[in-house]
């Protein structure tokens, strides 16, 4: 565990999501930090566990644990999840209102499960394969989480404020916001993610491991007639066949879905930060608007089809 935390550390660094609750609650008007630490950390936990479960489903190489087999990733991701439940159950301890605490929990309930529903049909391939299919379970596994991030450091400032309740028609428009904010977040996450996995991935490519990705998806949903049985031809002999990959990567490329991912990045920012408009200017406000333009797609160099 001490080895995991502190590459989590080393990522943090680079884009810091673990502050995600703090920030939220700072910029939500909040104060002193200390009183959403056990509530972020719990959130941490809770993400950290989502990365290595998904890592283990892939099959692939853990980031966070590369020099364990899938059953010690399965088995850290786990006790990860048992671990957020039980510094959750603490966050009074460092300033959390016991009402706020019991809903808090029911909140990281509801999005786990939605997270677990979306990556089943990921993983069993439940749904249809379809774009809009896609779109349903990214909004899960990846906008879920993280707007959870933002709306319980939120709810954690407005339990406070409120004294008591955390009827959802009650809660004020700065906690929907900040819960809109985080979910745009996590969906250019996962852009960025289904980008890197086509043009820039570590390890086994999306097109390699016929996963059904933003780049296929969309251009499916674009592509001519001609243009998607290539593209149908060279993904089903993707499959530990560079050449296939790299002309499905190249013919891709010239459907223009690297500008495509590059124009949906720049949509989902641009509603992360009408969401933040309405707050007042703060140092957490202003993290959190610099978080986004942290998260960048860099065009491929476009080449013929070998």
């Amino acid at each position: 565990m001490e080895r995991l935390c502190r590459t989590a550390r080393l990522q943090d660094d680079a884009l810091p999501l673990g502050l995600l609750p703090m920030w939220s609650y700072l910029a939500a008007g909040g104060q002193p930090w200390t009183r959403v630490a056990g509530v972020a950390s719990a959130w941490r936990c809770l993400h950290l566990a989502g990365k290595l479960l998904n890592e283990a489903a892939a099959g692939c190489a853990s980031a966070l644990l590369p020099d364990e087999p899938v059953s010690g990733v399965l088995n850290a991701g786990t006790s990860l999840i048992f671990l957020s439940q039980a510094i959750l159950c603490r966050a009074t301890e460092v300033g959390a209102t016991p009402t706020a605490v019991v809903a808090l929990e029911a909140e990281f309930a509801r999005a786990g499960l939605r997270a677990a529903a979306g990556q089943h049909a990921r993983l069993h391939k439940t749904t249809t394969g379809s774009w809009d299919d896609y779109q349903v379970v990214v909004s899960a596994r990846s906008g879920g989480p993280f707007a959870l991030a933002t709306r319980v450091g939120a709810l954690v400032r407005w339990s406070e404020h409120a004294g008591q309740g955390t009827a959802s028609s009650d809660v004020p428009a700065y906690v929907e916001a900040l819960a809109q904010y985080g979910h745009q977040l996590g969906l250019m996450l996962q852009l960025a993610d289904d980008f890197n996995g086509t043009w820039r991935p570590r390890g086994r490519s999306d097109l390699a491991a016929a996963n059904h990705s933003w780049p296929l998806l969309y251009a499916r949903s674009m592509g001519d007639a001609d243009q998607l049985v290539q593209l149908d031809s060279l993904s089903s002999r993707g499959e530990d066949n560079p050449v296939a990959e790299a002309r499905a990567r190249t013919l891709l490329t010239q459907l223009y879905v690297p500008l495509a991912m590059i124009v949906a990045a720049e949509e989902h920012r641009a509603v992360a930060e009408a969401a933040l408009a309405p707050l007042a200017d703060s140092p957490a406000r202003q993290a959190l608007a610099a978080l986004l333009r942290r998260i960048t797609l860099a065009p491929p160099e476009v080449s013929p089809c070998p």
